[in-house]
């Protein structure tokens, strides 16, 4: 997140799309911290495999604040979290407790 807060380019990927860097600066800075743990509870449900663990966060972070209210995630719906930003656990292959993550 403070790297693409800091960045000089014109604009940012986000999803595989591309936005004018203030419109993306300005929404990260609008997070607050219930944005944030609703992040990394979906990090830590997801168990979905993902290439590029940095952009799966940065869209996570930057589509948070219009996934958190959504209807799914009231109705308490697993699909919401497999979208919001899947990542693949790394799991211990003796007692299978998460070590990190991909």
């Amino acid at each position: 997140m403070l790297e693409t807060l800091c960045s000089r380019k014109k604009q940012i990927r986000i999803a595989g799309e591309d936005f004018p860097n203030k419109i993306v600066k300005s929404r990260l800075l609008k997070l607050d911290d219930s944005h944030i743990e609703y992040v990394l509870e979906c990090l830590d449900r997801n168990t979905t495999d993902i290439r590029n663990i940095r952009s799966y966060i940065l869209t996570a972070l930057y589509q948070a604040p219009t996934t958190i209210n959504s209807p799914l995630r009231r109705a308490g719906q697993p699909r919401l979290i497999r979208e919001c930003c899947p990542v693949k656990r790394v799991l211990d292959k003796q007692d299978n407790t998460v070590v990190g993550y991909l």
